[in-house]
């Protein structure tokens, strides 16, 4: 097993959205109906960036044949303005 930085051109964000959700899926069903739903909004926010979960705060574990078994946020950094427009949740369901 691996720990590495997120990479967009090697990781798939929809399926750390689906990992995302199984860490309580019961409070995801609550707000987003299913499992197919909230993963798809959990990796569109994994995908988009400049929020909390974005893929430049991610790390994956993966596993010899580099699965992603696991994965790690890490939102340090520059503060952010939370003034202007960003990809929250919010921007991400409008």
């Amino acid at each position: 097993m691996q720990l590495q930085k997120m990479d967009l051109n090697y990781h798939d964000p929809y399926k750390v959205g689906e990992l995302i959700y199984e860490a309580d899926a019961e409070t995801f069903d609550f707000f987003f109906g299913n499992k197919k739903n909230a993963s798809q909004k959990l990796g569109q926010l994994v995908e988009t960036g400049d929020n909390n979960l974005g893929n430049e705060h991610t790390y994956v574990v993966t596993n010899n044949d580099q699965e992603i078994m696991g994965s790690w946020f890490v939102p340090l950094g520059k503060e952010r303005d939370h003034s202007r427009n960003s990809n929250s949740l919010w921007t991400i369901l409008a």
